[in-house]
């Protein structure tokens, strides 16, 4: 994805090149196609430009606060979003987004209100969206502050996550009852006081995101001392995550 990413780059400068002026629609493309590359301060700029052609472009408000946010700037990032929200206040993705940034600089409460001044106005009516992100918010919580100690803390809002998702629970589980979603997983290895299985639901998280640094430290805060045979697979699966040549098929694995 990334040699795509490079390569349609490549193509949107020779376009704007032969169109004679940059539009914002050139660098908002700009700007989805370096983040994809990871090139996370190039696309800041190409949002940058993009917005002062169009302040009122939501998309490219987007993607300058996802650009912001792997730049670790959460204030800029929420600035963005917005602004973002004011252009669109009917979009649940902007919200979202906006959510994870408030979790991410450990507003939970912020985040947890802005769920609920969210939901009523939000096209198409989602019955179910404010209880699973206030599960989701409430769940990060909780790790908050398993790690800052809070033990009291830390059960209330297991409590209260576990009672959102209850609500949403096909949301949230497979058919069997098993729990599939990452905040979930986070919430019960909580309420259990099994930290490797917080620890494999971390790790889970991680990999998708390998380069994402909140990911990366919400990890790095919650390793185990030690890791049985499942954990240093997962492990595993996070350094492989890690390989610029992409994750190596089953047969060069066992070699």
């Amino acid at each position: 994805r990334e040699r795509i990413a490079h390569e349609r780059y490549a193509a949107i400068v020779r376009l704007a090149d032969r169109n004679g002026a940059e539009t914002a629609a050139t660098h908002h493309i700009a700007g989805r196609l370096l983040l994809a590359q990871g090139r996370h301060e190039e696309a800041a700029h190409a949002c940058a430009a993009g917005i002062a052609l169009a302040p009122r472009a939501h998309v490219l408000r987007i993607n300058a606060s996802l650009a912001a946010f792997a730049l670790g700037r959460l204030d800029e990032a929420r600035t963005h979003l917005q602004v973002a929200a004011e252009l669109r206040p009917n979009y649940a993705h902007v919200f979202e987004n906006l959510v994870w940034v408030e979790v991410a600089a450990r507003r939970f409460e912020a985040a947890a209100e802005l769920v609920r001044n969210a939901a009523p106005q939000l096209a198409p009516n989602d019955p179910q969206w404010a209880d699973y992100w206030s599960g989701v918010v409430w769940a990060y919580a909780a790790l908050d502050a398993h790690d800052r100690s809070e033990l009291d803390a830390r059960d209330r809002f297991v409590a209260a996550a576990l009672e959102r998702f209850e609500i949403v629970e096909e949301r949230v589980t497979d058919s069997e009852g098993s729990a599939t979603d990452a905040a979930l997983r986070i919430a019960l290895a909580l309420g259990e006081r099994n930290p490797s299985e917080l620890f494999l639901a971390l790790a889970a998280v991680l990999v998708e995101a390998p380069r994402n640094w909140w990911r990366q430290e919400l990890l790095l805060r919650h390793m185990p001392r030690e890791l049985d045979a499942t954990g240093t697979g997962s492990l595993r699966e996070v350094l492989r995550a890690y390989d610029p040549r992409g994750k190596p098929d089953s047969d060069a694995t066992r070699r």
